[in-house]
């Protein structure tokens, strides 16, 4: 669904954020990219870091045309899934669906990485 407005601008963060697309951290000085908006009556703010960005914006030029207009190009969070099935569908252009992939993979790779740190940080939580 198309929101009732949005509001897109690029921030340098000043505290520790969740990317919503890759769950990984946006640490301290880093420049992210802050969506806030009104889909279907309810208010939603989208962090992403610069990675997922970059990824999300490769997603959108290699199916631009082939998605719902009324949906949008891309669905906040579902980026990285998005990406995988746009790969396998593109298996006939190995170049593009690798250079999905490889977004896919430094996804994965800030994920673990956060969820590495979190472990280090609260190890009681994890046990």
């Amino acid at each position: 669904m198309m929101p009732a407005f949005v509001n897109a601008i690029h921030r340098t963060a000043r505290k520790r954020h969740t990317c919503t697309e890759c769950r990984g951290d946006i640490e301290p000085m880093d420049i992210y990219e802050r969506v806030t908006g009104c889909w279907d009556g309810s208010l939603s703010t989208y962090k992403t870091c610069t990675h997922c960005e970059v990824a999300r914006d490769l997603f959108v030029d290699v199916t631009k045309g082939t998605r719902d207009a009324e949906y949008g190009d891309y669905c906040f969070g579902e980026v990285g899934a998005d990406m995988r099935e746009a790969a396998s569908e593109l298996r006939h252009e190995p170049g593009t669906a690798f250079g999905l992939l490889r977004h896919v993979v430094g996804m994965r790779q800030r994920q673990r990485a956060a969820i590495a740190r979190r472990k280090a940080e609260a190890p009681d939580l994890f046990d």
